[in-house]
């Protein structure tokens, strides 16, 4: 967890990431679930992601949400196979 300001600091500037580890003790800290510390991370519509990164975390945010709004657990299970399957391809194209 952080330890001083300045760790504090670095978090907040990006200088240093937080470890899924210390969001999940963060969250059972603060009683609420993961899923409650990510709730304001959104981007404008029209603006550009900082990087490739900032974009694959904000799209697999968007995931989880829709993923977690489906109660039915065939239908989670066949998207879980559809993702594998659509990952599996993706690697195999980029070995070309």
């Amino acid at each position: 967890m952080i330890q001083t300001v300045d760790q504090l600091e670095r978090y907040e500037t990006g200088a240093d990431r937080i470890h899924a580890r210390d969001l999940f003790h963060a969250a059972k800290r603060l009683e609420v679930p993961v899923s409650h510390l990510f709730r304001d991370v959104t981007t404008a519509a029209n603006d550009e992601p900082r990087d490739a990164e900032a974009n694959l975390m904000q799209h697999s945010l968007e995931l989880l949400r829709a993923f977690s709004g489906i109660d039915d657990a065939e239908v989670r299970a066949g998207l879980i196979r559809l993702a594998q399957r659509a990952s599996a391809e993706a690697g195999s194209n980029s070995a070309l």
